[in-house]
């Protein structure tokens, strides 16, 4: 399959699913994030997830169908397990790419 890029709204792709980069509280905070939560997908996960983990839900007020909250490693100043950041890619992560 191609890899296609696009620059635009990701609020309003017509795709399946989106990937929303996010803390590890899902707190809607960042850009993109918040971006996703102001169009009504307020995330009702009530915990914390660890680096790498994903969090998947029915979109709102979106033309996506789903959002796959993403939770990726912070860099700050390569003294607090920035290392993480190579480990977090998943064997079907990893798969995916090699296809």
């Amino acid at each position: 399959m191609p890899l296609k890029i696009i620059r635009a709204d990701i609020t309003k792709l017509k795709v399946d699913a989106i990937v929303n980069p996010t803390d590890i509280f899902l707190s809607g905070s960042g850009s993109i994030d918040k971006k996703i939560a102001n169009k009504g997908n307020k995330n009702k996960y009530d915990g914390m997830l660890e680096v790498s983990e994903t969090y998947t839900v029915e979109a709102v007020n979106m033309d996506c169908k789903y959002i796959i909250n993403a939770v990726g490693p912070c860099y700050i100043d390569g003294e607090h397990n920035e290392e993480k950041l190579l480990e977090i890619i998943s064997p079907q992560q990893k798969e995916s790419f090699e296809r």
